[in-house]
């Protein structure tokens, strides 16, 4: 549990059968498609889906704190800009966009802004919204930031498996 109180979990989910970006462009398209079935930003019409977008709009929306996320910074042209170590806000995109392994891993490394695989199409109203999966997320009713990494060169699991298994301070125990 986290100190805040709600339900606190850093898990990796193996998907059967799911795509794998980088083996070939075909490969790719379908892990696209897999992606917008299954993982989404999307800010619910609150007069359509009043109880969903109660859930995003209390659990997904991200708020950048000085003491939480915005520990970062960069000096270009003697200004330093400090960033989100979460990525936050998000880039508007009006379709998805799959961006390269390299990309990402040069990002990191150069401790900038954080990269991700697939960027999902996402408005202005949803540039601060944490990514969820509808079904899980219902259950859930807590936050969640799910990722898509299957990818052929390994590079992210060897980030997300230390990340997952980590130590959280400042949590306690469910008893």
């Amino acid at each position: 549990w986290q100190s805040r109180g709600p339900p606190h979990l850093h898990v990796k989910l193996w998907v059967r059968d799911a795509p794998v970006i980088g083996i070939s462009p075909a490969e790719d398209k379908r892990a696209i498609e897999f992606v917008s079935r299954h993982i989404t930003c999307r800010l619910p019409d609150p007069n359509k889906e009043p109880t969903l977008h109660a859930l995003v709009t209390t659990y997904q929306m991200h708020t950048c704190t000085p003491g939480y996320c915005l520990k970062g910074s960069k000096t270009i042209a003697n200004k330093t800009r400090r960033f989100c170590r979460a990525g936050f806000p998000r880039n508007i995109t009006p379709t998805f966009k799959l961006n390269s392994i390299e990309k990402i891993i040069k990002a990191k490394a150069r401790h900038s802004p954080r990269e991700f695989l697939i960027e999902l199409p996402r408005t202005e109203l949803e540039i601060f919204i944490n990514e969820y999966n509808r079904d899980i997320f219902t259950c859930w009713e807590a936050n969640m930031d799910i990722q898509f990494v299957n990818e052929i060169s390994g590079s992210l699991n060897t980030y997300i498996c230390p990340y997952i298994t980590k130590a959280d301070i400042g949590s306690t125990s469910a008893a």
